[in-house]
């Protein structure tokens, strides 16, 4: 999922979250299976729209910021010199 203008909230509402990638799950039952990458200028000191975050977590979906770098998916791939991009918030 790309989440649109740097994940500001006005552009994500709680009822299109809903449709787009799923209801609120409970706590103890989110299974991270989905990935949302929102692109995040590189000299941006922070990520400000935790709101955001925190409402794709609540539906199990794990955030990437870009900060100027490029973020590529990769599922059962061949080594090729990648690392891992280490997700925004919290806990997972």
């Amino acid at each position: 999922m790309q989440v649109p203008n740097q994940g500001r909230p006005g552009n994500l509402s709680s009822r299109l979250l809903d449709r787009i990638a799923g209801e609120h799950q409970p706590r103890d039952q989110r299974r991270y299976t989905k990935s949302a990458f929102i692109s995040v200028g590189r000299d941006a000191l922070s990520f400000d729209y935790k709101i955001v975050t925190d409402a794709l977590r609540r539906r199990g979906i794990m955030s990437f910021a870009t900060q100027g770098m490029q973020l590529h998916h990769a599922h059962d791939m061949p080594e090729r010199g990648w690392c891992p991009a280490g997700p925004l918030g919290a806990r997972a």
